[in-house]
Parts: C-alpha cells; structure tokens; sequence
C-alpha cells in the first residue's frame, strides 16, 4: 500500500527516511535543552508510526541520550527497546558522565574497560582514563571493575598511560588511588605534572593543586628530580623537568624555584645536545615576541 503522497515508485521506507529528520530534530532538541519530556514526545512520534523496529533510530536515540547524560532516557531504550550497548564506545559516555549513567550502563552489560579504537581525547581510550579528573566518577569506576592497567602503546606521548594523566589533570586525592589499585608509574609521570603546574602560574588556586602533586611525586614518592621524559631523540619531548617549567612563557617561577630547591640541574641538556633550561627558556621567549610582533 502507498502511503499517502507518495509517488509510486517510493516505498514505505523511502518515506520513513524521509520523515526522519524532524523526528530526530525533535529528539535532538529535547536533548540539548535537557528537556525529558520533548524527547519522550519525539520518541513516541516515532513509535506511533510504527517504528518500534527501526534499530538505526533506536540506536541513534541511545547514542544521543548517552552522550546528553540522559539516564532516564537511557534505561527506557535498554529496558523496553532492547537496544544494545556493545558499540558504545568510551569518549561518548565520557561526553556527559554521572555514576546514575554508568550505572543504568553497566547494569545492562557494557563493558566499563571497553576501549575507543581512535584513542579517544588527548590520547584516553578507556572510560577510566577519560574521567580521572574527577574523585567521584575515578572511585565509582574502581569499585566496579575498571582496570588500571596500561594497554602498552609504544607512542606513550599520545597515548599517555594512566598515572601520566592523572598526574596532568588532577589532585594527589585522585592519584593515589589508582596507584593502590595497581597503576604503574612511568618515565613522564613527574614531568607532566610539571607542566601542568607551570602552565597554571597564574592561577593561584589552580596551581596549588598541581603544585601538591609536583611535591607529592618528589618528596613522597621519591622521583628523580633530573630525569629526562625520553632515552631516545624524539621532538615530542621537553627532556628535563625544568625545560617542562621554562618553556612557559610567562609564569612557571615558583614550580622552577621548587625543583631548583630540591636540586634540580638546569644545566642538563637535551637528547639532541642542543638546549638547556635557560636556552630553551630564551628560545620560547623570542618566539612569542616574534609572533606577537607579526
């Protein structure tokens, strides 16, 4: 049967295909403003036209709701549509997290250690990975079987491991537990947190959270205040802990008086013998001069 103005040679789904966006403008909508209700009213819009069976939409709804943090929204699609979560890939769920989200989740089978295959944001693959910036979300995923452990990429610069990312982003009351959990540390731990410190000189607030975990990983846990972040010549390196402080424009002066204290050397070169701290810190600046004078 054709459905009414539709040319003979347009069959239903034809037309369903062309409905579709303003079924999905409704849901979209309500998602964005955060209205449950309009989503209900694009999904039952739907559904009253006899598309319980479209799993493309069914899983665009989910894939929605999820990245919105929608749980509600998110169970009723698990529960009574029967989506699957199997492809739901981390960097989405990380988009809006809450622990009622991951919850509703992992209580219909998603796998809280699943990996993104494009590595995700700033090189993060696994859930665990993308939430540490926050205590409650890191315990919550803890407590319910995520792992700690590294996937072992060879490029350790974009695909920084666990503590590396937890040391760049957050507090000692976040770190240490993944350490308890069995996280390992690794050569550029020390290093980033570094220079996330220096490049949050002028936030004083900012600054005396990473400042803590600089002085957390060198007083407590004992690392070495003149390693390099590399054995090899790598461009994506900074080498020592102070060229992490000094390539930093503008700030950096106190995590520099830090590691000067604790007997940092500013003299120790690069892997290619070219620069120090100081030249490097020279060569930063006149870099910014040039391209703010051009």
């Amino acid at each position: 049967m054709e459905l009414p103005g539709s040319s003979p040679s347009q069959s239903a789904t034809d037309v369903a295909q062309v409905q579709s966006p303003s079924r999905r403008a409704i849901i979209n909508n309500g998602y964005k403003t955060k209205n449950v209700a309009e989503v209900w009213r694009g999904i039952q819009t739907a559904f009253s036209n006899g598309h319980h069976e479209d799993h493309e939409l069914l899983w665009w709804c989910l894939c929605r709701a999820v990245y919105h943090g929608q749980s509600d929204v998110v169970r009723y699609l698990l529960e009574h549509e029967s989506v699957q979560v199997d492809s739901l890939y981390p960097l989405r769920v990380a988009a809006s997290p809450s622990t009622q989200l991951f919850q509703v989740l992992v209580h219909h089978g998603w796998n809280i250690n699943q990996s993104d295959p494009d590595h995700g944001f700033s090189g993060a693959q696994y859930l665990l990975q993308l939430v540490c910036a926050d205590e409650s979300l890191v315990r919550w995923c803890l407590d319910h079987g995520a792992s700690v452990e590294d996937p072992g990429h060879t490029d350790s610069y974009h695909c920084p491991p666990l503590l590396e990312i937890a040391a760049d982003v957050r507090t000692v009351a976040i770190f240490t537990p993944l350490q308890s959990q069995g996280a390992q540390l690794s050569p550029c731990n020390l290093h980033r947190a570094v220079g996330s410190a220096a490049a949050y000189s002028s936030d004083t607030e900012r600054l005396s959270v990473r400042l803590a975990m600089v002085k957390y990983l060198v007083d407590e846990l004992g690392l070495d205040i003149n390693a390099l972040d590399t054995e090899t010549q790598d461009f994506n390196h900074w080498e020592t802990l102070l060229c992490y402080a000094a390539r930093i424009a503008h700030g950096g002066e106190e995590v520099v008086r830090f590691l000067l204290g604790r007997g940092a050397d500013p003299y120790v070169k690069d892997c290619w013998g070219v620069h120090d701290a100081f030249s490097l810190a020279e060569t930063v600046k006149e870099f910014r001069s040039l391209r703010a004078a051009t």
